[in-house]
C-alpha cells in the first residue's frame, strides 16, 4: 500500500510468479494422492490389518479425502500451515475426512510438539455465522481431559456463540481430530516459525513487480520517433493518418 501511494499516477504491476511453484508441489499430490496405510504388529495382526485399510479405504473414497490433503498441502505450501479435520456422525456411527477451507481457522496447543498435532491439549476455531444479515462471532473448542476411572484421555467439544454453549459433546477416542499439514517447520530463539515456500521468496517477487513496472513505464515514457516532411508534401485528405500513424497504426500509409 506504501508503495501505491508513492506511485500514483504511475505503473504498478503485480505478476504472480509464485503460483507455477506452488502447483508443481500440489499437481504431484493430486496425481498420487497419499492415503492412511495399516501395518500389522504382529503375524496375528495381519488379517485385522487387511479389514482395516478396507475401512479405511472405504472412508476416504466416501469423504473425497484426496481433497482435503491436496488442500492441506497446497496451504502448508503457501502459508506454512493447511489442515484437514476428521468428523464422526454418532447417530449414524460414521466416520468422515474433512476439508478445511480456512487455513488461518484452527489456532493449536502451542506445547504441542508433534508433527500431527496429536499430542494438542486443545484447539480453538474462531468463524463468522450469517443470519438475516446479521453476524455473530463464533467459536469451537477442542480439549482434552483426563479422566480418572478410564485411565486415559476424553476428547471434548463445544460450539459456543457469542458467550452461550449451544452445543457439546465427547469424540470418540483419545486424539483430538484435527490434524495440522506443515511446511517448513524452525524453531528459532524459543519460537516456532512455520513457513511455505512463499516467505524466502517474497523479495524476490518485489523485485520483479518493480523491474517490470519500470519496464512499462520507461516504453510507455518513451517518444515516438517523429516523420520528418518537407513542407505541402501530405494532401489534406491523408493528414490525419500520417498524425496518429505512431499511436494507431493503419496497414496501408498512402503518400
Amino acid at each position: 500500500e506504501e508503495a501505491k501511494l508513492q506511485r500514483q499516477g504511475r505503473p504498478i504491476l503485480t505478476i504472480p510468479i509464485l503460483g507455477k511453484f506452488v502447483k508443481s508441489i500440489v499437481a504431484e499430490t493430486k496425481k498420487n494422492p497419499p492415503s492412511v496405510k495399516l501395518n500389522p504388529r504382529e503375524d496375528s495382526d495381519v488379517n485385522k490389518a487387511e479389514v482395516g485399510m478396507g475401512l479405511v479405504r472405504y472412508i476416504e473414497d466416501v469423504s473425497g479425502a484426496k481433497y482435503a490433503y491436496s488442500h492441506g498441502l497446497e496451504c502448508a505450501a503457501v502459508g506454512g500451515i493447511g489442515w484437514i479435520k476428521g468428523k464422526m456422525d454418532l447417530k449414524r456411527h460414521t466416520l468422515r475426512i474433512e476439508k478445511v477451507k480456512d487455513a488461518f481457522r484452527y489456532y493449536m496447543d502451542p506445547d504441542a510438539e508433534r508433527e500431527d498435532g496429536s499430542d494438542a491439549r486443545y484447539f480453538i476455531s474462531r468463524f463468522k455465522k450469517t443470519k438475516n444479515r446479521d453476524i455473530t462471532w463464533c467459536y469451537e473448542y477442542w480439549w482434552k481431559e483426563w479422566l480418572e476411572d478410564e485411565k486415559s484421555d476424553g476428547v471434548f467439544w463445544a460450539l459456543i456463540e457469542r458467550t452461550e454453549v449451544v452445543d457439546y459433546g465427547r469424540f470418540p477416542g483419545e486424539i483430538i481430530p484435527i490434524f495440522p499439514v506443515i511446511g517448513e517447520d524452525v524453531v528459532y530463539e524459543g519460537e516456532r516459525i512455520v513457513k511455505g515456500i512463499v516467505r524466502d521468496m517474497q523479495d524476490s517477487q518485489r523485485i520483479y513487480n518493480y523491474l517490470k513496472s519500470q519496464e512499462v513505464e520507461t516504453i510507455a515514457l518513451t517518444p515516438k520517433a517523429p516523420i520528418m516532411a518537407e513542407e505541402g508534401t501530405i494532401p489534406k485528405e491523408y493528414e490525419h493518418d500520417w498524425n496518429n500513424c505512431t499511436k494507431n497504426p493503419t496497414k496501408v500509409l498512402k503518400y
